[in-house]
C-alpha cells in the first residue's frame, strides 16, 4: 500500500516481502526475490530492473539545480551489488544504459543520493561508491567529520548503514551511530550540515534511517532517538583575539588579521575554509570554498577546497606580500620583489603580463587585474576579454575584482571608476576615496574621512548591503552577500548576510 504524494505508476499486483521508496520511484522484492519498480518520471531508467533473484533493495533520489538524478539498487543471493538508473551501463550517465555491477561481496546495502551506493562488507567494514563510474570505492571513515573515525575508517566495524540525498549514517558494532557526508556535492549532499548522533552509551542502536538533514535510530529498549544536522559554521570570535589591521569577505566565510598577525575565519566551513592553521601572517583573502594567506617567512598556505569538493591546488613556491582568490580557484599572488604569480585548478595561468612589477593585485572569475609601478592597470587572463574594452585607462593605487560580474579601481586622485561585462555599470557617488571594495552586484569605499559609501545595480537585491553603518573605516571587503570593514577602533564591522544564510546555503 503507498500513499502521500504521487510518483506515478502503480505496483504489479502480488506478493511482496520488502519494498523502498524515493522522491521520484518505488521498487520492491517479491516473494520469488524479483526486484519490481514503478514512477511516472523513469528519466534515467531507474525502473528497469534487471532479471534475478535479490535479497534486499534500496533507491535513491537526489534534488538539485539542473538534474534529478535517481537510482535503483539490489542486493542478489551471494552479495553482488546491482545498481540501475543514473550513471548505470555503458556509456556512463546515459539513461536506460543497463545495470552495473559490483562483486563486493556485501551484507547490506543502500543507495546513495541517485547516483551510487553504501554497502557493509562481511568483515563489517563499510563503502560508498559515489557513482558508477568510480575506479575504487570509498572507505565510509573517510565521509565522516574529523575526529569521529581514523581516516581510512578501518579501525571500526559496522552493522547497518542508511543514507538520503544529505547524509550517510552507520551503527558500529558497539551500537554507536556515526554519521558523514558527501563534500564533493556541495551544498545538496549536506557537506554544509552535519550530523552528530547522540551518545547513547551503554544503550546500543540496532535500527537506523536517514533523510533530508534528519536520521531516527532505535535502540535495543525499543525507543526512537532522532536527530537533526546542524549547519556547519564558526561563529565570529567573541572577544576578538586582538586589534583587526584587515578584512577579506569570502562567499560563505570571513577572515581578518591581527596587528600581530593572528588571522581568525568565521562563517561556513564546510572545506575546511574556516580552520586556519597555526602560524602569524601577513596578508589573507577567502574565497568561495578556499582560503589563502602569506605567512611571515612570505611562503603561501592555502586551506579549504575548491569548486565541487575538488582539492584546491597548491600555490607557488616563493616569497609573497600579498594574495588575492579569484572565482573558481583562479588565484594571483605579489612576489617581495612585485611579480605577478596567478594559478588554478590547471595549473598556472599562461595569459599573464610579460615581466613587469606590481604594487597591487586583484584576481577575478577567470582574469586578474594589477597596479604597475607606473599607475597603469593591465589585465589578463582566460576571460578578459570580455571585459577589455570597459576596463578604465589612467593612474590607480587599487584595483578590486568579484568573480566576473563588478570591479572598480582607486585612481591616484582618490576617484573610483568601475567597470562590469553586463551593460551598463553604476558608478561610485563622487567623492575622494582611500579604499575601494567590489562584491557580486554592488561595490563599496571608503572616503577620505573614513565613511564607508556603497552603491550597486538598481533593483537587485542587495541583502543590505547598501546600508553601511556610520563609523570611521580603514579597510574594506565585499562579496556576494556582505560587506565588512576595519574601524579605526581594529573592530571588524560587517553588514549584509552577517547570518550566513545565503540563498545558496539555504534549503533547496
Amino acid at each position: 500500500m503507498c500513499w502521500g504524494r504521487e510518483i506515478g505508476g502503480e505496483p504489479q499486483p502480488g506478493n511482496y516481502r520488502t519494498v523502498s521508496t524515493s522522491g521520484r520511484h518505488a521498487c520492491a522484492l517479491t516473494g520469488d526475490g524479483e526486484a519490481v519498480c514503478w514512477s511516472g518520471w523513469d528519466e534515467f531508467g531507474e525502473t528497469d530492473a534487471p532479471a534475478g533473484r535479490y535479497v534486499a533493495i534500496s533507491v535513491g533520489y537526489r534534488s538539485g539545480n539542473g538534474a534529478h538524478p535517481a537510482n535503483s539498487c539490489a542486493l542478489t543471493e551471494d552479495g553482488e551489488a546491482v545498481c540501475w538508473g543514473y550513471g548505470a551501463g555503458d556509456p556512463p550517465y546515459r539513461p536506460g544504459g543497463g545495470a552495473s555491477r559490483f562483486p563486493g561481496p556485501y551484507t547490506k546495502l543502500v543507495s546513495w543520493a541517485g547516483t551510487g551506493f553504501c554497502a557493509v562488507r562481511p568483515d563489517s567494514g563499510a563503502e560508498c561508491t559515489r557513482s558508477f563510474v568510480e575506479e575504487e570505492p570509498t572507505p565510509f571513515g573517510q565521509l565522516l567529520p574529523p575526529g569521529i573515525s581514523p581516516p581510512d575508517g578501518e579501525a571500526t566495524r559496522y552493522t547497518a548503514i542508511a543514507a538520503s540525498a544529505t547524509h550517510v549514517c552507520a551503527l558500529t558494532t558497539e551500537g554507536q551511530a556515526v554519521c558523514g557526508s558527501d563534500g564533493r556535492w556541495d551544498w545538496v549532499t549536506g557537506v554544509d550540515w552535519l550530523m552528530y548522533p547522540p551518545d547513547l552509551a551503554p544503550s546500543r542502536y540496532i535500527q537506523i534511517g536517514v533523510g533530508w538533514r534528519h536520521a531516527c535510530a532505535l535502540t535495543e529498549d525499543g525507543e526512537a532517538v532522532c536527530w537533526d544536522a546542524i549547519p556547519n559554521k564558526l561563529a565570529p570570535p567573541d572577544p576578538p583575539p586582538g586589534r583587526y589591521v584587515a578584512v577579506s569577505d569570502g562567499y560563505g566565510h570571513t577572515c581578518a588579521l591581527t596587528e600581530e598577525g593572528e588571522a581568525v575565519c568565521w562563517g561556513w566551513n564546510n572545506f575546511g575554509q574556516a580552520d586556519v592553521p597555526a602560524g602569524r601572517y601577513l596578508a589573507i583573502s577567502a574565497g568561495f570554498y578556499q582560503t589563502c594567506a602569506v605567512v611571515e617567512s612570505g611562503e603561501l598556505v592555502c586551506w579549504g577546497y575548491k569548486v565541487q569538493g575538488l582539492p584546491a591546488p597548491d600555490p607557488p613556491p616563493g616569497s609573497y606580500v600579498t594574495v588575492s582568490i579569484g572565482g573558481e580557484g583562479h588565484n594571483c599572488a605579489l612576489t617581495d620583489d612585485g611579480r605577478a604569480v596567478c594559478w588554478n585548478y590547471f595549473g598556472f595561468i599562461d595569459k599573464e603580463p610579460a615581466g613587469g612589477r606590481y604594487t597591487a593585485i586583484s584576481s577575478g572569475y577567470g582574469y586578474a587585474c594589477a597596479i604597475a609601478e607606473s599607475g597603469e592597470l593591465p589585465c589578463w587572463g582566460r576571460d578578459y576579454e570580455r571585459v577589455p574594452e570597459r576596463v578604465p585607462k589612467g593612474h590607480f593605487t587599487a584595483v578590486s575584482i568579484y568573480d566576473d560580474y563588478y570591479a572598480c579601481a582607486l585612481t591616484t586622485g582618490g576617484a573610483v571608476r568601475c567597470w562590469s561585462p553586463f551593460g551598463d555599470t553604476p558608478q561610485a557617488p563622487p567623492g575622494h576615496y582611500v579604499a575601494v571594495a567590489a562584491g557580486g552586484r554592488h561595490a563599496c569605499a571608503v572616503t577620505q574621512d573614513g565613511k564607508a559609501v556603497c552603491w550597486g545595480w538598481p533593483g537587485t537585491e542587495s541583502f543590505g548591503q547598501d546600508n553601511a553603518p556610520a563609523g570611521s573605516y580603514t579597510a574594506i571587503s565585499a562579496s556576494w552577500f556582505r560587506t565588512c570593514a576595519v574601524t579605526v577602533e581594529g573592530d571588524v564591522v560587517c553588514w549584509g548576510d552577517t547570518n550566513y544564510e545565503m540563498p545558496a546555503h539555504r534549503d533547496l
